[in-house]
């Protein structure tokens, strides 16, 4: 059996800084309909536990024969002494 999900999400996105936490973004889903509510939804967690998701994932895409999702969007944020 299933174990039945406490929050359906989608879309969605990651991002961290050297030293912060990976702060992990979704959007939350009506679980009756799969349609976006469009309500934002963040978790957080050490870098060691995202890497052990992500690999976890990839393991789990390997094995069921996942389609790939292409390459992910990457935004470079220059350090805050060389920002305007």
């Amino acid at each position: 059996m299933s174990p039945k999900p406490d929050i359906v999400v989608c879309n969605p996105n990651a991002s961290s800084s050297p030293g912060k936490a990976v702060f992990i973004n979704f959007e939350i889903m009506d679980s009756a309909t799969f349609e976006s509510t469009g309500k934002p939804y963040t978790i957080a967690m050490t870098h060691s536990d995202a890497v052990r998701l992500f690999s976890l994932l990839e393991a789990m895409s390997k094995k069921y024969d996942w389609p790939q999702a292409g390459v992910p969007e990457q935004i470079f944020v220059p350090p805050e002494k060389e920002q305007n």
